[in-house]
């Protein structure tokens, strides 16, 4: 008797877990719950307590994974409401293409889904509104292809056709405006931005007729060019000269009568002598050469000069019979110049010979082919820049002469024997040679 009524009681348990947990009964359950948290009657914590107590119950892998299953699906529906709620939020913030992106993540399951669609064509036309209003803004700044690179892309978020209409109607307005501008750049001879533009036709609308129209003025540029940087030439102004003809270059074709432009204002172009390397240099032991640089001072008070500075001990005598005296350089010319010049200085650091002034000094003298005398300050010999006097500038004719000959000279009196160890310093500076300008 006991035997059988624990066997009853078995079959009843066994009958009452099928009833709640056997793959019929389970199923509904599961489907009520999934409505129930869709719904907003219970929560997702308690949908999902749900779910543990039903797999506590289940029997067999076929009820667990129908119980996996559910639970995927409630993650998946709490994931779109989140969604649909986010999207609230966005609309609220004014970000409406962030709202499209989260309105399109509700799941048709979703209860919010029918409402989610209606927020998608609220948000996008929003979010188009934007798009047309920064668009236009970039049109008023004369950006067409920015804007029409932003319709575009606007198509990928929310597309009605209204992007595709904007982006018509800008390229038609980018490339009227492009005409314009090229009809008033040609008109005013401004070629260089009238050739951007023929660039800008051609390349970005393929329209390969503006070629032609480049060509024109690029040849009529030329020929502007060559007639204002000879101007310049002229007027000696060589480097805007030199700059206008070389910008022409890098834009137009044929670049060969620039070419020679540019030839000629580099020849015409004073060249710093400093530049230039000497076939011969002679300088003495008791002298030291270095650069004169724009900070170095003269006795004067005067910087931003440039040259060769030149410290050395005092000797007397003449400059034609004591080599120690004579710094000199040799270059090389080929008849390319016709004048060099330059000043003479005495260095700020030699002030302090004022006291004997008359004792020290320095000089220049310049010779030419065969020796020839082409320059020299006074009498080198009897007189001489002294250490108290200003800076002289000199110009010497050095038309023809294939070589010429540099010397610097420096002298104490034999009165001042106590300065037999001073050092003296001076300076050739800014030294030039320079064609002289011939019209074409």
């Amino acid at each position: 008797m006991v035997k059988r009524s624990k066997v009853i009681i078995v079959c009843t348990m066994f009958l009452l877990s099928l009833s709640i947990c056997g793959c019929g009964g389970l199923a509904g359950k599961l489907e009520k719950t999934y409505d129930q948290y869709n719904n907003g009657e219970i929560s997702y914590e308690q949908a999902s307590e749900k779910l543990d107590k039903f797999r506590e119950l289940a029997d067999g892998s076929e009820a667990q994974s129908k119980i996996d299953e559910q639970e995927n699906e409630l993650i998946e529906l709490r994931a779109s409401k989140y969604a649909f709620d986010a999207a609230g939020q966005s609309m609220t913030d004014g970000n409406y293409e962030r709202a499209l992106s989260q309105y399109e993540r509700v799941i048709e399951k979703d209860t919010n889904y029918e409402a989610a669609q209606t927020g998608i064509d609220t948000a996008g036309q929003k979010y188009l509104e934007t798009v047309h209003e920064q668009g236009k803004a970039y049109v008023d700044d004369g950006d067409y292809q920015k804007a029409i690179k932003y319709y575009d892309a606007s198509e990928r978020v929310y597309d009605d056709g209204s992007a595709a209409t904007w982006v018509t109607e800008t390229n038609a307005e980018y490339k009227t405006n492009l005409e314009n501008k090229l009809a008033e750049y040609s008109k005013n001879k401004e070629y260089q931005e009238a050739i951007v533009c023929c660039d800008e036709l051609r390349d970005y609308f393929g329209d390969d007729s503006y070629g032609t129209k480049r060509l024109e003025l690029e040849n009529a540029w030329s020929d502007q060019v060559l007639v204002d940087s000879e101007k310049l030439l002229s007027e000696e102004e060589y480097a805007e000269a030199s700059s206008m003809v070389k910008i022409a270059m890098a834009k137009v074709t044929d670049t060969g009568a620039l070419q020679e432009q540019l030839d000629r204002i580099i020849e015409y172009t004073p060249v710093d002598i400093t530049t230039l390397t000497p076939t011969k240099e002679s300088i003495p032991d008791d002298f030291t050469v270095e650069k004169w640089t724009t900070t170095d001072k003269t006795n004067t008070g005067e910087d931003g000069y440039t040259g060769v500075k030149i410290e050395d001990y005092c000797f007397t005598g003449g400059i034609f019979d004591n080599e120690k005296i004579k710094y000199r350089r040799y270059y090389q010319l080929d008849g390319k110049y016709d004048t060099l010049t330059g000043i003479l200085a005495v260095h700020a650091d030699s002030e302090k010979y004022d006291e004997y002034k008359d004792e020290f000094g320095i000089s220049v003298y310049v010779l030419g082919d065969d020796n020839e005398l082409l320059y020299t300050y006074k009498d080198v010999i009897a007189d001489y820049l002294h250490c108290d006097e200003p800076p002289v500038s000199f110009t010497i004719d050095v038309s023809g002469q294939s070589q010429i000959m540099i010397a610097y000279v420096s002298v104490v009196g034999l009165n001042v024997l106590q300065y037999y160890d001073a050092s003296m310093t001076g300076g050739l500076l800014n030294m030039e040679l320079k064609k002289t300008y011939e019209p074409k």
